[in-house]
């Protein structure tokens, strides 16, 4: 491993810490203000002189992840005594955990046991598609197509 590399695995392994350490100290501070009754939080905490704006942009981008919106880290450019800077990590939760994102029903086809066109499934392990209906209704051992076994079907089917 050559000075570099070893200096930058060094850089990066303190910026990993600091991340760490950070996320877990807003994470309980969050924690704190829920039980308080809050759907936010800000906390401000000594920013090392090696920590530039990318860094906290992949700080808000890690705090984000957890859920929270509004996520913001900041520099807040108060310096207390010589050379201690600060930055604001800011966040917001909704009272109503959001719902997964629903997709839609999947392809459309038509089904080649019953002619209607609507949502088709795969049948597994062959791929041959049937309408939902058809595919709860009949409850396939053979594929109608192939009369291969099936072991089961997707969901949906998505193109």
């Amino acid at each position: 491993m050559s000075l570099a590399q070893e200096l930058a695995a060094s850089s990066m392994s303190a910026q990993e810490t600091f991340f760490k350490e950070t996320v877990q100290k807003f994470t309980a501070e969050c924690k704190h203000q829920a039980a308080r009754g809050f759907c936010s939080c800000t906390m401000r905490c000594h920013k090392p002189s090696y920590v530039s704006q990318e860094s906290l942009e992949i700080l808000a981008h890690r705090l984000h992840e957890l859920g929270l919106v509004d996520v913001y880290a900041r520099d807040c450019g108060l310096q207390i005594g010589p050379q201690i800077e600060y930055i604001e990590l800011t966040a917001r939760w909704k009272l109503k955990p959001a719902e997964p994102e629903k997709t839609g029903k999947g392809t459309s086809s038509t089904c080649p046991v019953c002619f209607e066109n609507g949502p088709v499934v795969a049948l597994t392990p062959c791929g041959h598609v049937v309408c939902k209906q058809c595919q709860a209704a009949q409850r396939f051992r053979q594929c109608p197509m192939c009369r291969q076994v099936v072991t089961g079907a997707t969901t949906a089917l998505f193109l």
